[in-house]
């Protein structure tokens, strides 16, 4: 149970508000790609959390089209 005044108290969001938070996060993965790009990490390091990256990208695609209420429109 939420703590009082916890800005998630009250009714659940919607699609768009799910849409919303699933595109902010596929925004950061991209970021983090491109920083995972160069420096100093390990190249093996670095492909195994691209390959795990990857996956999280996939998981969000498909949490993406798997929404209820998301038409071809929405989509």
């Amino acid at each position: 149970m939420p703590d009082k005044g916890s800005e998630y108290e009250g009714e659940g969001g919607d699609v768009m508000d799910a849409i919303n938070v699933i595109t902010r996060n596929l925004t950061e993965m991209n970021k983090l790609w491109i920083r995972m790009g160069g420096g100093s990490y390990k190249k093996s390091k670095r492909e195994r959390e691209r390959i795990d990256l990857k996956v999280t990208v996939g998981e969000n695609l498909h949490r993406l089209s798997s929404l209820e209420g998301v038409n071809m429109e929405i989509y």
